[in-house]
């Protein structure tokens, strides 16, 4: 049996071809990824309004009324909170770290419920079910640990002083 080959011109013509699939993979993986991980997710509530939200990583979320939630796409496991809500982490099966934010201060946990509300005074914490860390800041002044049916109330660093 005789091997036909191919002519120079339908090498280049197919490389060519290659080069472009190769390209458009590569181009559209970036932008895969990039709508997936980059940018940030915002959700607010109004006065009056609350929203429930069920985050990727199976974090559960009631944003009370004049909050907001922020969060990296792609990685909602640390969450910046402004506002008051009601948290639930752990379910289904994930046992991630999920830190939330303050202006004041961090709470982590794993497998918790818990209320959380940042305001001008400070912040208050409230654990239902669970364990979680309490981080004070700045850079981790302080921290505890929580369990169900303990609370913690943070004074603002400048109400403090006055």
């Amino acid at each position: 049996m005789e091997e036909e080959k191919l002519s120079p011109e339908s090498r280049r013509s197919f490389n060519r071809f290659l080069i472009v699939v190769v390209i458009i993979m590569i181009v559209t993986g970036f932008v895969a990824l990039w709508d997936n991980w980059g940018g940030d997710v915002v959700e607010q509530t109004g006065a009056g309004e609350a929203k429930n939200l069920a985050l990727p990583n199976g974090v559960k979320v009631k944003l009370l009324a004049q909050s907001s939630l922020q969060f990296q796409k792609g990685a909602a496991h640390k969450l910046f909170l402004d506002g008051a809500a009601d948290i639930k982490t752990g379910e289904e099966g994930n046992t991630r770290q999920i830190s939330f934010e303050t202006s004041d201060l961090t709470v982590k946990s794993r497998q918790a419920a818990y209320s959380l509300e940042s305001g001008d005074s400070g912040t208050d914490l409230e654990v239902a079910s669970g364990e979680v860390h309490l981080l004070l800041k700045p850079d981790g002044s302080g921290s505890l640990f929580l369990e169900a049916g303990e609370s913690y109330h943070h004074k603002l660093q400048s109400e403090r002083q006055q």
